[in-house]
C-alpha cells in the first residue's frame, strides 16, 4: 500500500504520522501544537526510481536549503521515485524503503521544518484462522490464540499471544490482525501440550456435574476480548431443562476430571436454575 509520512521534529506529528493518520488531521494536529500560521514549501525534485539513498540524500539537501518554513511537501513517492512498478512486488526492495522511510523520520528530529513524503508501506497478509484457544486452567486466563495456517503452510498450527493483536486498525467483523510478520509467526511455538494450559477444543463438550447430579455439557466458552480473560461457560442443559442455555462464572468450577470429561461445579442443581438464561 501507499503511504503518506511526515517527518519533523514535533513529537506530536510524528506520533500521528506513525498511527497512519490522515493528513488532513496530521496538519490541523501541527497547526495547533505550533502555531497560528503554517509556512508550506513545495518542493520540485528530480527523481530516479529504485535510487532510495540518492532520492532521500536529495531531500534532505532540499530541506538544509528551504529557510524559514514550518512543513516541506514533495512529489508522489519522491523516495522510492515514480513509477515503482514491480519494484513494490519486491519484498526486499519493499524492507529497504520502510528502513529509508524510518532514517529520514530520525535525520529530520532536529529541530528544522518537518517533511511530508509518499512511500510505500508492506503488510504481509491473511496467514491464517483462529481454530483454538490455550487456556490457564487456574485463572481462566487465555495465553495463546492457536492459528492454523492451512492456506500459507499446510499442516502447521502455531501459538501467537493476544497481546500481538492490533487494536488501532479497523477491521472487518470476525478478522483479527496480529502486529507480526508472517516470518516471525513461522518463529512462535508450534501447537502442543502445554504445561498448566489446556485446549477450549478440549473443554467443550464435556459434561458439567452439580453436587447432586448431571446438569449438561459445555456448549461454549465467553472471552473478554480486552482482557482475555474467560468470563463465563455457556451450559447446554438441554437434557435436564429443555430448550435452555445457561451461563455460569468460572469461579463456580471446583475441578475438571480430564480423563472422565466432566467439570464438577460447586453448585447443586437448584443453584443453576438461578442462572442467566441465553437467548438463540
Amino acid at each position: 500500500m501507499y503511504l503518506a509520512r511526515v517527518a519533523g521534529p514535533r513529537a506530536p506529528l510524528r506520533k500521528a504520522a506513525r498511527q497512519g493518520q490522515g493528513c488532513g488531521g496530521l496538519a490541523k494536529r501541527y497547526i495547533g501544537a505550533v502555531t497560528d500560521r503554517l509556512r508550506i514549501a513545495l518542493a520540485q525534485l528530480s527523481q530516479r526510481v529504485g535510487d532510495l539513498a540518492g532520492n532521500a540524500a536529495a531531500m534532505l539537501d532540499w530541506r538544509s536549503k528551504a529557510g524559514d518554513c514550518d512543513l516541506i511537501l514533495y512529489p508522489e513517492l519522491q523516495l522510492t521515485g515514480y513509477p515503482p512498478e514491480d519494484l513494490v512486488l519486491k519484498p526486499e526492495f519493499v524492507r529497504r524503503t520502510m528502513e529509508a522511510a524510518e532514517r529520514l523520520v530520525d535525520e529530520t528530529a532536529d529541530g528544522g521544518p518537518a517533511i511530508l513524503f509518499g512511500t510505500i508501506h508492506a503488510e504481509d497478509g491473511e496467514v491464517g484462522s483462529v481454530d483454538d484457544l490455550y487456556f490457564d486452567d487456574e485463572g481462566w486466563d487465555v495465553r495463546y490464540l492457536v492459528v492454523n495456517t492451512r492456506r500459507w503452510i499446510p499442516g502447521r498450527r502455531y501459538l501467537v499471544s493476544p497481546i500481538a493483536i492490533d487494536r488501532e486498525r479497523p477491521l472487518e467483523p470476525g478478522d483479527i490482525r496480529v502486529e507480526l510478520t508472517r516470518e516471525q509467526i513461522s518463529r512462535c511455538p508450534a501447537a502442543a501440550a502445554q504445561p498448566n494450559l489446556r485446549s477450549s477444543a478440549a473443554v467443550i463438550g464435556c459434561g458439567i456435574e452439580a453436587t447432586d447430579g448431571e446438569v449438561g455439557s459445555v456448549a461454549d466458552l465467553v472471552v473478554d476480548d480486552e482482557t482475555w480473560e474467560i468470563t463465563d461457560v455457556l451450559v447446554d442443559s438441554r437434557d435436564w431443562l429443555p430448550g435452555k442455555l445457561l451461563i455460569i462464572s468460572p469461579a463456580v468450577i471446583e475441578r475438571i476430571d480430564w480423563p472422565q470429561k466432566k467439570v464438577h461445579l460447586r453448585l447443586a442443581r437448584e443453584d443453576i436454575l438461578q442462572a442467566p438464561e441465553v437467548q438463540l
